[in-house]
This record gives C-alpha cells, structure tokens and sequence, in this order.
C-alpha cells in the first residue's frame, strides 16, 4: 500500500527537535529494541523508537500500541513527540480507510479517536489556522505529515470546515487507488482510455469547479500549470470566491505558549509561519501581537 505519512525522507524533513530527531530505526533493529523493552519495561526510548519504526512499516496498530506506552512513561519532549506520532498512526488508519471505503470511511476512523489521544495546542492552531485560510468549498493540499495531520484532526476530530476536502500531495502522486477514489469523490472527469493521466494537471483541474488551496508547508508553490494567488498561510487558484479572512484575525496564541516552553513541535510549524509571513508581510501584524514576529522573521 502507497501510503506517504512515515516515509523516511519524510520523517528525516520533519523532526527538527532533539527529543524526535534520531533515526529511525531499520527493521533489523526491532528485535534489539523488543529485547530491550522485554528486559525493562520502563524504557520510554525504546519504546519510541519501537512505534517510529512500526510507523514506517504502515503497521499503524502496532504502532499506536508502543507510543502510547512511551508517551504513558515520559511527560517531557520524547512523551510530546509519541503523542504527536500516536495521531500519525490514527492518520494512517483513516487515510487507507479513504482508499479503500472512501472519504465518509476515513471520517469514521477519526470519530473513533479516544478522547486522550490530541494534538499539541500549537499543531491544532496551526490546523484551524489552515482551514480558515482555505476558501469555502476549497479543496486544501498540503505537503507533508505536519500540515495534513494539524488540518485532518481540526477537519474530523474537531467538527471544523467540514466543507472542505483535505488532500496530501504525496498520496496523490503516488498512489493511483487513492488517487482515483478521490478524483471520484471530487467529480473529476475520468482519464480517456489509451491517455496517460496527467497526475498534476488533474488535480489542477480542481479549481474549474471549486476553489484549490495549497499549504504553506510547501517551500514554493505546488502543481506545474496551477495559477496561484498569495493569500495569508496558503496559495489559493480556481474558483476562489470574495470570502477570504484578514491577516489580522489569525490567531497564534500557543504557538507563543510552545516557543516559551520549547515544545518539540514547535519548530517545524513555526517554519510554515516563516514562510507565510515572508509571503503575506500584513501577517506580521497580528503575529507582533501574539509576540512571535521576530521569530517569524518579521521586521
């Protein structure tokens, strides 16, 4: 199965903390880190690495399974870190749930999360953030486990924007199922037999209908052929309508709350926020308010 979320290339992108940014472990390795839990149960490490490397074999159960053990032992960063990676796995499920049963299937997964199991305060700001940013109808794609998961878990586990459609750019390369499930659910007209798809153009084709959104998560404007306009946290083309929310009225509360404390996820969102504000320079206003303008790189 083509799933994007715990690539190696990926992960390496992401973790950019100390408490998450060790390897992750090959697959040789699992025995030695099993023998290590076996002879101390109380090795939050191991445990951690145990449910990385269970990630990145798309064994998300498994996976689920150790986080939630090293988070149970660990209140620090590492703890942080498994709780972050614990919603991956949830991620993990609902996107092959997507692929297989279709959008309502993956809203099912997340309507089963338990009640403990939640993002980091900054990760679910940084997610409304996005939605809001996305125009009505839009369809929002983002670029990578960071962005998809904040958007994802605000989107179904927390009833917001359920009028948008959230798809990662990975999986729709990559995995022609998910890829046509989606461009099913999306009304996408149907590659003519004997023409090769046109992967990107497809997904482009989005905004003849309905507004197209792209994450600020991407380094440069995603999708060859797309005409993106700049809008605070996002690129939008297609369909976009007059609706659209200040630079003013996004909120960035606890992301000053994580760089006080030095949360482990703070980093890699606030390197989206860079971007963004590099891109809308009117965001810096509200961002002096919250007191992360200088480490947005506002002047």
């Amino acid at each position: 199965m083509a799933i994007f979320l715990y690539k190696g290339v990926g992960l390496a992108i992401l973790l950019q903390t100390p408490a998450a940014a060790q390897p992750v472990p090959p697959v040789d390795t699992v025995a030695v880190l099993w023998a290590r839990v076996r002879a101390d149960s109380q090795d939050a490490r191991a445990w951690f690495e145990l449910g990385r490397s269970y990630l990145n074999r798309h064994l998300p159960d498994t996976a689920d399974a150790a986080l939630g053990r090293a988070a149970a032992l660990d209140e620090g960063a590492l703890g942080d870190s498994a709780r972050t990676f614990r919603m991956f796995a949830w991620g993990d499920r609902a996107l092959a749930a997507w692929r297989t049963s279709g959008m309502e299937a993956a809203a099912d997964v997340w309507a089963h999360l338990p009640e403990t199991t939640k993002l980091s305060a900054e990760l679910q700001e940084l997610g409304e953030n996005l939605l809001r940013a996305c125009p009505a109808r839009g369809v929002l794609v983002t670029a990578g486990p960071l962005d998809t998961h904040a958007a994802w878990y605000l989107r179904f586990a927390r009833g917001l924007r359920p009028d948008l459609v959230i798809v990662p750019l990975e999986a729709w390369q990559s995995d022609s199922t998910f890829r046509g499930r989606v461009a099913r659910e999306l009304r996408l007209a149907p590659v003519p037999a004997g023409r090769r798809e046109d992967v990107e153009g497809r997904l482009v084709s989005v905004g003849d209908r309905r507004p197209l959104c792209a994450s600020r998560g991407f380094e440069r404007a995603p999708l060859r052929g797309a005409r993106w306009t700049s809008r605070p946290l996002v690129w939008v083309t297609g369909k976009v309508g007059a609706d659209r929310v200040a630079p003013e009225d996004f909120v960035f509360a606890a992301m000053r709350l994580a760089l006080d404390h030095s949360a482990t996820w703070a980093p890699p969102a606030m390197a989206i926020y860079r971007r963004s504000a590099a891109a809308t320079p009117a965001l810096c206003r509200s961002m002096k308010t919250f007191a992360i303008a200088r480490e947005a790189g506002c002047r």
